[in-house]
């Protein structure tokens, strides 16, 4: 049925048709309820004629919906109106990819360009387990400021669209979800696509490498007459490379392409992230000058090493001579690799949050922790499938951390009932009892199990209010306590499976550190080795069987993954730690009981920056929000500059939090720091030429400043430091240091205390950020309200006796902002009653703690953490 000019389906009024399509047509429309342009994609009837179709199709549209990510179109909502089922979507002002493919293909910058985004999009999906099944140019559109965005996804499964060539419906057909039929566009599907098999992820793949191999040479790879003819190819036929074609391409790109046009799925890459990072490691070399075109690089291996040293040495007999004694050493020497995964498969998946896995001793369930309920619980599923089960479904508060017993009947957790401690369950049914308080301060913190079940190490405080180990027998409830050595807290004990070791995090100051080093304790003596650095962010150590390498999870080479440290018999490290996974993003893993698989919640923390205007005659609401970052990545800490024109971030995009900054209404980010320890809460001059952070760099918190025009960044403080601010005229920084506020002069020299940031029963974790602008006030909070609190000293006067938090000063002084529940309040010094700035309602999220004003916007991070849990297959180490 096609709409008119005018028609109107619920609150949206039609404009006009943009496009149409084997699952329905397209049309620009408004929204009149939020007065903003959308697209309306209204659904062919025979597409979910059957009720189960239409049962099915709302169910996995949700999933579709929830899909968070710069590269792919957002779905706003699945309506229906007069018995027309339509999905309401982002309208995108540009050109399908298929109109911007020029005559023998694209020049290597604009494909890399495109590629990288366009394979980064579906790997986003993929780690929803949702697939598009139709991938094609058609269904990506380029828009006029360049962004690519992925059309469609997932929406070919749902709909189970009819075959779009009359050619094909003499085709046999296979279940592929349960009704299957041959769905998506000829030319670009894959073998077992083609052929009407059960398909995955991989069969998205291979239809990227399809667009690859267009975008790089303006041909398609298989090609016939009719629509039979061209399946034929795709399931017989090898394409030419793409440098016959395209000789302007290096042989590097040519072989990423031809490993995605695989016929066997198993041969091909196993996730479009491992081709992203092997398309991103062709643009580093690109841009770094190493490589050239038609070239053959091989980064960081022997055999780019032996063509080097060839090429200056090929000229003299001598060289030649040290080339043959250099090609029989690199044949000599035998290359270990360590171990890798294959074979990924989504156990856990949802809009929830999934995390901490654990494994069962037999290996064939999953214990972990989600808020798919609207509340932390423990959930157990088998590996094999089926529906999960919520163990903790009563209990009040979160409950958190599993870890199974050795004889798999009990689960050991950590739980909010009843006050905070670990708890113990059956592992299948009934009630939990309590074994273990824990202490305030020390935060969740998971218990371990001894390898004979007898026991429960966790860390505790001892009678010198030390952090120390302590172990409870689980029989007689006696218990003993040891040293934990460290800095601060210590976090994710585990137990090694020989019962001689525990592995432990240690995190220096505060809980939500980004810098964490893993331990490895000796139990018969107390010994203890440090075995990383303690410069990066490690989690989650796990024990192979023979206790004899520690798996974590770690930041240290860019993007979250997994990591191996090789120990010896006394339980120290043996060589540097090894990389397992690349560009996987796992938070925490688990090895199974026989060392076969890995467990992993496979995620990160995101959070963005946005933006709604300080409205006088009512709060804002999220149709008033603009979105300023649109990266899967955690911003912490900003700061707007002087002039109202730009923000500087606190971003871990890639991978480790550097400082960047933006336009202050959204576009391109650029880098201004890049050391791999932490940076963080940027705070501009007043002049905007110099932008203030604290960093880990020389070995703890210190207070640095770097050009942001370019130039290398100055240490200011050396003795501990963070949260700067600066006074007015630039030429001093306020920032928190050792038991209270300092100031030291911009240029460098000494530092002199200037007040106490934490008065009595008060504290702001905005430190001295949540200074004033004019330097005389602190904003301080307790359980009785928010406070001002002169610097020069005085007694504090109360300001709101709401329990908000973060607060932070207007520019003119007279009041703040805070954060209250799930809403920015706004109060004055005046004493009149707080207004709430925005009513946020229908968001999955929360407000992150360091909203900042200009008195036009307000500017806030919005938290959408992404997790789910996963299972890869361990390959065992080889010899070459």
């Amino acid at each position: 049925m096609a709409l008119t000019k005018g028609t109107h389906l619920g609150p949206y009024e039609v404009e006009t048709l943009i496009g149409s399509g084997g699952m329905g047509d397209v049309y620009r429309a408004r929204d009149l309820k939020l007065n903003r342009t959308i697209a309306i994609k209204v659904l062919r009837e025979a597409s979910i004629a059957s009720p189960e179709r239409r049962a099915r199709f709302d169910q996995e549209a949700q999933s579709i919906a929830a899909l968070n990510h710069p590269n792919i179109v957002t779905i706003h909502s699945v309506e229906e109106s007069d018995g027309v089922l339509f999905l309401t979507m982002e309208y995108l002002d540009g050109k399908p990819l298929s109109d911007l493919i020029p005559r023998g293909g694209l020049p290597l910058e604009r494909f890399l360009n495109l590629s990288i985004p366009l394979a980064d999009a579906i790997s986003a999906a993929h780690q929803k387990g949702i697939t598009h099944r139709d991938l094609k140019p058609a269904n990506v559109m380029v828009t006029t400021d360049g962004r690519l965005k992925v059309l469609d996804f997932g929406l070919a499964k749902l709909v189970e669209a009819a075959p779009v060539d009359a050619a094909m419906t003499g085709l046999p057909t296979a279940p592929v979800t349960g009704e299957g039929r041959i769905v998506g566009t000829v030319a670009y599907m894959s073998p077992e696509q083609a052929e009407a098999k059960p398909v995955d992820h991989r069969s998205d793949i291979f239809s990227l490498g399809v667009m690859l191999y267009e975008l790089a040479t303006g041909e398609r790879p298989f090609k016939g007459d009719t629509s039979i003819s061209v399946i034929s190819s795709i399931v017989k036929d090898s394409p030419r490379a793409i440098t016959e074609l395209n000789q302007t391409h290096p042989r590097d790109l040519a072989q990423i392409v031809r490993r995605c046009l695989v016929k066997d799925p198993s041969r091909r890459y196993q996730t479009a992230v491992d081709l992203r990072n092997e398309l991103e490691e062709v643009k580093q070399l690109l841009e770094s000058g190493e490589l050239a075109r038609g070239s053959l690089p091989s980064a960081g291996s022997a055999h780019r090493t032996f063509k080097r040293t060839a090429w200056l040495l090929a000229g003299s007999s001598v060289g030649v001579l040290l080339l043959v004694l250099l090609a029989l050493r690199l044949r000599s020497i035998p290359v270990t690799t360590g171990p890798t995964l294959a074979n990924p498969v989504l156990i856990a998946g949802s809009v929830a949050i999934e995390m901490r896995p654990a494994w069962s001793p037999d290996g064939h369930m999953l214990a972990y922790q989600s808020d798919q309920s609207g509340k932390q619980d423990i959930w157990i599923a088998q590996v094999s499938g089926g529906p999960a089960i919520n163990r903790t479904a009563g209990f009040r508060g979160d409950s958190q951390l599993p870890r199974w017993s050795p004889n798999g009947r009990q689960i050991a957790f950590y739980s909010e009932q009843d006050g905070a401690g670990t708890y113990l369950m059956s592992a299948l049914a009934g009630s939990a009892r309590k074994v273990a308080a824990m202490p305030n301060g020390l935060g969740e913190m998971p218990a371990a199990w001894s390898p004979d079940g007898s026991e429960l190490a966790y860390p505790a405080l001892d009678s010198a209010s030390r952090i120390g180990l302590e172990r409870l027998n689980v029989q007689n409830a006696t218990r003993r306590q040891g040293p934990l050595p460290g800095d601060a807290a210590r976090l994710d004990v585990t137990w090694s499976p020989d019962g001689r070791f525990v592995a432990y995090v240690d995190q220096a100051g505060s809980y939500t550190s980004q810098v964490t080093r893993v331990w490895v304790l000796r139990l018969s003596d107390g010994r203890a080795h440090a075995i990383t650095d303690g410069r990066t962010e490690e989690w989650s150590p796990s024990w192979s069987p023979d206790s004899r390498t520690i798996y974590f999870s770690s930041n240290r080479g860019g993007p979250r993954d997994l990591w191996q440290q090789r120990l010896d018999g006394d339980g120290a490290p043996v060589g540097p730690p090894e990389r397992v996974t690349t560009g996987v993003d796992v938070l925490q893993a688990a090895v199974s009981p026989d060392g076969k698989r890995v467990a992993y919640a496979k995620g990160r923390k995101v959070a963005n920056v946005w933006r709604v205007p300080v409205l006088g005659d009512r709060a804002a609401t999220w149709a008033d929000a603009q979105q300023i970052t649109v990266d899967q990545a955690h911003i912490e800490f900003f700061d707007i500059s002087p002039d109202g024109e730009r923000l500087a971030v606190q971003s871990d995009r890639n991978g480790n939090p550097d400082i960047w900054v933006l336009p202050a209404s959204g576009g391109e980010m650029q880098q201004i720091t890049s050391d791999p320890t932490p940076d963080w809460a940027p705070q501009w001059s007043p002049d905007g030429r110099e932008i203030a952070y604290y960093a880990f760099r020389s070995g703890r918190r210190e207070i640095w400043i770097v050009p942001v025009g370019g130039g290398p960044a100055r240490q200011l403080t050396h003795a501990g430091g963070l949260h700067g601010k600066w006074s007015p005229d630039g030429a001093t920084i306020f920032y928190s240091g050792a038991g209270g506020f300092y100031s030291i002069p911009a240029a460098g020299g000494e530092p002199r205390r200037v007040g106490e940031d934490r008065p009595v029963g008060m504290s702001n974790p905005a430190g001295a950020r949540a200074i004033s602008h004019d330097g005389r006030w602190f904003a301080a909070y307790n359980e009785k309200g928010i406070w001002r609190v002169a610097l020069a000293g005085g007694d504090p006067v109360l300001i709101t006796k709401m329990q908000g938090r973060f607060a932070k000063w207007f520019p003119d002084g007279h009041s703040i902002v805070f954060v209250y529940g799930a809403n920015l309040w706004q109060a004055t010094v005046d004493g009149k009653a707080p207004r709430p700035l925005t009513n946020f309602v229908g968001r999955r999220g929360y407000l992150e703690q360091d909203p900042v004003t200009d008195e036009r916007y307000v500017y806030f991070s919005w938290r959408e953490d992404i997790s789910d849990i996963w299972l890869m297959d361990v390959v065992s180490p080889g010899r070459r």
